[in-house]
């Protein structure tokens, strides 16, 4: 047999997998990352989400990227992101209006 390659067998990360079976896990992910003081992978979760068809899935995940993004000190993207999630009509929209 000829010399092949090694190959490296990579976990999917965990936020993969919460996203793909259920986005409010991730959604209580994000928020976990962010209590931990860890906005970067918070981001990196939310993101995808806000183009959740579920008002209740996409308005929460707003939130939770201006929040992310306003402690990168990102002040743009904080304000995309509490906007979308005033805009959201979701149950949470009040919260974007008062952080915007």
């Amino acid at each position: 047999m000829a010399d092949r390659p090694a190959v490296a067998f990579v976990d999917t990360p965990a936020y993969c997998r919460l996203m793909s079976t259920d986005p409010r896990a991730a959604l209580a992910a994000a928020q976990a990352a962010l209590d931990r003081a860890d906005p970067s992978s918070a981001l990196a979760l939310t993101r995808p989400l806000t183009a959740d068809p579920d008002i209740e899935v996409a308005g929460p995940a707003w939130l939770l990227t201006g929040t992310a993004s306003y402690r990168l000190d990102d002040e743009d993207g904080a304000l995309i992101g509490w906007q979308g999630a005033a805009d959201s009509e979701s149950a949470i929209a009040w919260l974007g209006w008062r952080s915007v």
